[in-house]
């Protein structure tokens, strides 16, 4: 949760906040429900206890989710990331960080970061050359 706090932000400045509205939504909703998750962990570790406190984690991951999928909208409006690239990153989230999915699901979320910061840099560096 910590690198989403992170992560979207900077995906933003990479995409030269071209993701409008949708974006900085996206990171609001995000990073609300990545807050909640936070809290909700270390609750857990000062009291504890395996609580998921009710409906509020999923409440906070369905809110990670709703966010990521905006940023996505606003990075396939901004058209400086593969096509392809968007549905990856919202699935890629979703099981890999949000849902408790056993597997080696992180590192495809990690790869689809790698990968959207490889396009971004690949894009500035074009269009550096260009001017």
């Amino acid at each position: 949760m910590l690198a989403l706090l992170a992560l979207l932000p900077a995906l933003r400045t990479l995409q030269q906040r071209r993701d409008g509205r949708l974006g900085q939504t996206g990171i609001a909703v995000a990073s609300l429900g990545a807050v909640t998750l936070l809290a909700m962990f270390v609750y857990g570790l000062i009291a504890a206890t395996g609580s998921s406190l009710g409906p509020t984690y999923i409440l906070a991951a369905l809110a990670t989710i709703a966010g990521v999928a905006l940023c996505a909208a606003g990075a396939w409006r901004a058209r400086l990331l593969p096509r392809w690239i968007i549905p990856a990153w919202i699935a890629a989230w979703t099981i890999g960080s949000a849902l408790p999915i056993p597997g080696p699901t992180p590192l495809a979320l990690a790869a689809v970061y790698l990968t959207m910061a490889l396009q971004l840099r690949k894009h500035a560096a074009d269009t550096d050359a260009q001017h």
